[in-house]
């Protein structure tokens, strides 16, 4: 029986080397340990200069004195990269260096959802925040030339008790020759966040199936030109108040 026991595990070792040998990824893995020393790899997986971009931020900590924790600012969706540079001994100290990563421009256009043809659903006011002053505009393309009947825009709170409550009315401000129409919003988040962290538009008195597309552009919280430019990257930045 001991005999048996003991040629088990010499099949059982060559086995499972065999099983780690082929698995998907080993190989791929391995190549890309040896290859890429480890700035190469976190530049790979996190980017330098798009989604998380951890790459720009272990730059700017290796090649510049920051001030304190500086205030990320990232316009993409992402888990937290504060982890990156962030210096336990400056815990709840304020810094006037602040990151922007996949900076936008002055504009920022937001991230919707349609419901339906003329339901346009906005679902996390929070990540706006602190990226955006207020809702600019909203600008309702189509496929064709509609008619002059004027075209308005209501704006309703997130769901409250099984409905939503009106909270304001748009009407048009112009119509192009390029079948658009621009609705001025002017809208400051602090007028529905954080009561709202989810809004909906509804586009009244039109044929909801002419809508092609449909953009929620927003004034962006820091224009780069009001602050001091310490060091830019593509559309990463870092600048000081």
């Amino acid at each position: 029986m001991l005999k048996l026991n003991i040629d088990n595990k010499k099949l059982v070792l060559p086995f499972l080397i065999l099983v780690l040998l082929f698995s998907k990824n080993f190989f791929y893995n391995f190549l890309n340990i040896y290859s890429n020393n480890f700035e190469s790899r976190i530049n790979n997986t996190y980017g330098f200069c798009k989604n998380e971009s951890i790459g720009y931020l272990r730059y700017l900590k290796k090649n510049f004195k920051l001030d304190n924790n500086p205030k990320i600012i990232n316009y993409t969706h992402t888990p937290s990269v504060e982890w990156a540079i962030f210096e336990p001994k400056y815990l709840n100290k304020n810094s006037n260096d602040i990151i922007l990563l996949n900076y936008p421009g002055k504009i920022v256009q937001i991230d919707h959802q349609r419901e339906s043809n003329n339901i346009i659903n906005i679902n996390n006011l929070s990540f706006y925040k602190n990226k955006i002053k207020k809702i600019d505009s909203i600008i309702v393309s189509f496929d064709k030339p509609i008619n002059n009947n004027p075209v308005e825009i209501d704006l309703f709170s997130e769901i409250n008790f099984g409905k939503r409550n009106f909270i304001k009315k748009f009407k048009e401000k112009e119509k192009s020759i390029k079948n658009e129409i621009k609705f001025e919003i002017n809208l400051n988040i602090s007028e529905i966040y954080p009561k709202n962290n989810n809004v909906s538009f509804i586009i009244k008195n039109l044929n909801s199936n002419l809508i092609s597309k449909i953009k929620i552009l927003a004034e962006n919280k820091y224009i780069v030109e009001n602050f001091n430019l310490v060091n830019n990257h593509q559309n990463c930045f870092l600048i000081k108040k």
